[in-house]
């Protein structure tokens, strides 16, 4: 019984360490960060402080699923506010999108001018960009039940060798699985510090089996979340998870000390 709790608790803790990563990946502030920093800001037809909030409220439809007509809404608010701003100096692009649009006009519903932006990737996000949010959405939604089950399935086998008095086990268990998971991440990184864009495209082909997650290198989408912003979010990830599990290894690590010296029952 305590080799099956160790081999649930090795395993569980190391899904739960490599969740930790994504939650911080995950979180606004992050986006907000990421985008502030790697923002494709001289292409988009948009201002600076715009982007990041565009960023932001693509995060949170994609993690958190707000209605789409939220994300509309703040798309036609900032094309507006843009046909206004001299200081982003209009394209000749611009000025054709502005007026077969015709932003002017408020009494159009949000939902039809923002169609009508999604027409030019540069300005809108369009069915295809909110069909692939949608399929990130259900990954993530679908991972968090299992995600959680692992940690608390961790958390009990872990209490449970410690109340048997098993400091060896448990201390293997802590060490063990975040190991193997930390080995799998380095190589992960090595990878992708070696060639990124190869390691991009063979993690979403894995996790996107579908085809739809490539759009233009100009599309409003790519402007916020270009491939330096995924380079920052992976190494994030990666510095997350590396320092959760050497966190687990060092504790197991003490706990198979402190077990050896113990009596065995």
């Amino acid at each position: 019984m305590k080799r099956i709790l160790a081999v649930i608790c090795s395993l569980g803790l190391a899904v739960t360490c490599l969740a930790a990563g994504f939650a911080v990946c995950a979180a606004p502030p992050t986006t907000r960060a990421l985008t502030t920093a790697f923002g494709d800001f001289d292409t988009t037809p948009y201002g600076h402080d715009q982007l990041i909030d565009l960023a932001v409220l693509t995060r949170d439809y994609t993690v958190d699923h707000i209605p789409r007509e939220e994300v509309d809404q703040a798309i036609v608010d900032a094309a507006r506010a843009s046909t206004f701003d001299e200081s982003l100096g209009k394209t000749a692009q611009w000025k054709r999108v502005a007026a077969a649009v015709d932003l002017a006009d408020d009494t159009q519903p949000a939902s039809a001018v923002a169609a009508a932006l999604g027409a030019w990737p540069a300005f809108g996000l369009d069915d295809e960009v909110f069909s692939h949010l949608d399929d990130c959405y259900a990954l993530i939604s679908g991972a968090v039940p299992w995600l959680t089950a692992a940690a608390v399935l961790a958390a009990a086998s872990l209490i449970a060798l410690l109340r048997a008095g098993r400091l060896r086990t448990a201390g293997a268990a802590l060490f063990a699985g975040p190991a193997a998971l930390l080995a799998f991440m380095a190589v992960c990184g090595i990878a992708a510090a070696i060639d990124f864009e190869g390691f991009f495209a063979v993690f979403h082909g894995v996790l996107f089996p579908q085809g739809n997650w490539t759009f233009p290198a100009d599309s409003l989408l790519i402007c916020m979340l270009p491939e330096g912003f995924w380079m920052g979010m992976g190494a994030l990830w990666l510095a997350v998870t590396l320092a959760a599990c050497i966190v687990s290894m060092v504790i197991g690590h003490r706990l198979m000390k402190r077990g050896a010296s113990a009596p065995v029952r």
